[in-house]
């Protein structure tokens, strides 16, 4: 087996709560493990923060109680992913859903007007002055579901992958929610940036749903209580 090694095209964002994760390569020539693979068979997870161009519109979610916002599975991706996942979301005070209109590989992002504004600038996503933090939704091209075993492709390495990442206190918890299993991901980087991963399950077909979360910069307390409320407010709907 030929040693996993990291592409120099890899972006660790130092000072950050939420990393782009490494691809990792393998191979004599460096081939990707992750570039076009097999759907439905066990690869390891590229855990690669795909981010993109120009923001345009955001939208106003619906009030739930707490401050938090409740918004349905299309506001929630932007549209993206059809048919829609039977879920709900609540998103903290004074976030929006905002559509960068780069296609699924980007998704939807989720915060507030100004820390959006931060996010998507001229020269590029910048996650290095965020107040409230910012969630991504999209579909994963890198992880499918396999609904005979109910297992994610390459979760059986995830682990090692997060250790030879870097990443400390890297947890790996089943969870479902409603009638769709999720694989929730989290841990610390070398740097300092803390990691908060789901993986939700189309449920249809092999598809992932992944939803990474990045907190204020510089961290504040607070920030494992948000993902903990985001992930309990995810709720099936009739």
């Amino acid at each position: 087996m030929h040693e996993l090694r990291r592409h120099e095209r890899v972006l660790l964002i130092p000072d950050t709560k939420l990393m782009a994760l490494s691809v990792l390569e393998s191979g004599p020539r460096g081939r990707s493990l992750f570039s076009h693979p097999p759907r439905g068979k066990p690869f390891l997870p590229a855990l690669g923060l795909i981010l993109a161009g120009a923001a345009l519109g955001a939208a106003p979610p619906a009030a739930s109680p707490g401050g938090w916002k409740k918004v349905d599975f299309a506001t929630a991706t932007c549209n993206y992913i059809s048919p829609p996942m039977g879920l709900s979301f609540s998103l903290p005070p004074g976030f929006l859903t905002l559509n960068p209109h780069h296609g699924p590989g980007a998704g939807c992002f989720w915060g507030t007007k100004e820390d959006l504004g931060r996010v998507i600038t001229a020269e590029g996503p910048n996650f290095e002055k965020l107040v409230h933090g910012v969630f991504q939704a999209r579909l994963s091209t890198n992880v499918a579901f396999d609904h005979a075993t109910g297992l994610f492709s390459g979760e059986e390495e995830l682990e090692m992958l997060l250790k030879n990442s870097g990443v400390t206190g890297g947890k790996i918890a089943h969870r479902k929610f409603g009638k769709h299993p999720g694989l929730v991901v989290t841990g610390r980087t070398r740097e300092g940036s803390d990691l908060y991963l789901v993986y939700l399950t189309h449920g249809l077909d092999d598809n992932v749903l992944l939803i990474n979360y990045r907190p204020a910069t510089p961290p504040v307390p607070a920030d494992t209580a948000v993902w903990t409320r985001f992930l309990d407010s995810i709720q099936p709907v009739n």
